[in-house]
């Protein structure tokens, strides 16, 4: 359970527009109609009695990781650097 002054690392949403968080050892998700934006909660008719549950205060920073293959089968992850998402081709070798 997280606590006021918790940290909690954002890595993207999920299917069903939950946004995941790693903290403490543990992923967990969080509908993003239920976390504001420093301060700013997007759900207008106020998600339970209190608006929202969380409060993203400070954005972090944004890396992509690849995983690589080598012609031997070995794997591994690389951090890369700039936009490739037009070259992203999920599940083709």
């Amino acid at each position: 359970m997280l606590k006021v002054g918790d940290v909690a690392l954002v890595y993207g949403l999920d299917a069903d527009e939950n946004i995941v968080f790693w903290s403490k050892g543990v992923w967990f998700g969080s509908w993003i109609e239920e976390v504001a934006e420093k301060g700013q909660c997007g759900f207008a008719s106020g998600f339970g009695l209190g608006g929202c549950t969380m409060d993203i205060m400070k954005d972090g920073a944004t890396e992509w990781w690849v995983q690589v293959k080598t012609s031997t089968g070995i794997t591994g992850w690389v951090r890369a650097h700039g936009n490739f998402s037009d070259l992203c081709h999920y599940g083709e070798d």
